[in-house]
């Protein structure tokens, strides 16, 4: 594993839950899960998206980890997008969801900034938007 990708996990706790390496090589051959790596245009890695209920795309999918290790220079809004474009345009879903811990105020606000809906009762760490929301943007 590249070095630069080996810290993305290590940088982001305490946001992002940690998934030791044996566990994602693990989740390599399960088809609920799809794990890919973010890289910049020169091709250096610079992130992961985890994404599951892989089974069940056509109804929803999960986006169940993004960690980016340069803060601040948008990078982690692009991946949402791109997010969003693969689970809509590609895979075909409905509906998108994801989770964060709920003092997480950060990665709540590029969520809400890239089209995710607060999910009630808890709009602080449930948050989602369907195809057609995504096609209304």
């Amino acid at each position: 594993m590249n070095t630069e990708l080996a810290t993305i996990l290590s940088e982001n706790p305490p946001w992002v839950g940690k998934w030791y390496l044996g566990w994602r090589i693990a989740k390599l051959g399960d088809k609920d899960f799809l794990q890919t790596i973010i890289e910049k245009e020169d091709g250096t890695p610079i992130g992961i998206i985890i994404f599951c209920d892989m089974l069940y795309l056509k109804s929803r999918l999960q986006l169940k980890r993004i960690a980016i290790t340069e803060k601040g220079k948008g990078y982690g809004k692009e991946a949402l997008y791109l997010a969003q474009k693969l689970a809509f345009e590609v895979f075909g879903t409905e509906y998108l969801y994801l989770g964060t811990k709920e003092t997480n105020l950060r990665a709540q606000s590029i969520y809400k900034a890239t089209g995710f809906i607060p999910d009630m009762p808890d709009p602080c760490t449930k948050f989602y938007i369907t195809d057609k929301e995504y096609k209304n943007r």
